[in-house]
């Protein structure tokens, strides 16, 4: 799928490099930072990808432009692909239409990051999930936000187990929506990192294929 031209938010995390490099190595990747997205150069890519860390998170909070410019996006068809960091942004900017805590998840973020390590989770496949995936799946975590409420998103897989003091079990970790006339995807934890030795890239691959797919999107202009 060369044609399909796909922005990568360059933020502070190690699993950036890897996300463009693969979907660089599969589509035609670029990277991007926070003048392109205000000055609504993301308008000429099919997707933008905004992965886990924190620098998109500063840049929205601190640039009303960019956040306008994201929205503007979506309203003309854009697609949003969000991981860890770039899933809690998409419920910040309001592009996912859910309910969405990231309540007691510092004291790991600083372990993981003091450590240079990553968790893993055990998430659950919903029936019928976009990705086509079944059962139970291990992928890296490192301190990733969780669904509480889909709202008007769709659930695709679910955390099965509890973190110590965090309650996750039965949250959403992977969702998928529509918002205006563009498209949703948003995974919790990390499928860009192997999870006990078994890579689970091919999901970001898998998210931007549904994305990319051309069906009828839902208007869902905001009341």
């Amino acid at each position: 799928m060369r044609g399909v031209k796909i922005a990568v938010y360059r933020t502070n995390s190690k699993g950036c490099s890897i996300i463009h490099d693969y979907l660089d190595s599969k589509f035609d990747a670029q990277w991007i930072g926070r003048k392109d997205v205000e000055q609504e150069y993301i308008f000429g890519f099919d997707v933008v990808v905004f992965p886990g860390g924190w620098r998109h998170l500063y840049d929205a909070m601190v640039s009303s432009r960019f956040f306008h410019a994201v929205h503007k996006y979506m309203m003309k068809g854009g697609n949003y692909l969000g991981i860890c960091g770039g899933a809690l942004l998409a419920w910040m900017l309001d592009i996912a239409r859910c309910e969405m805590k990231f309540l007691r998840l510092f004291p790991y973020y600083i372990y993981y990051s003091a450590m240079g390590r990553r968790g893993k989770v055990k998430v659950r496949w919903a029936e019928g999930n976009f990705l086509g995936e079944n059962g139970m799946q291990r992928i890296a975590w490192a301190a990733g936000p969780y669904i509480t409420d889909p709202g008007l998103m769709k659930a695709e897989a679910f955390y099965v187990n509890n973190k110590t003091f965090l309650p996750l079990r039965n949250k959403v970790a992977i969702a998928s929506g529509y918002r205006w006339f563009g498209k949703v995807f948003l995974f919790c934890p990390h499928p860009e990192y192997p999870c006990e030795k078994i890579s689970n890239i091919h999901l970001i691959e898998k998210a931007i294929e549904w994305l990319t797919k051309t069906d009828v999107k839902k208007n869902l202009i905001p009341t």
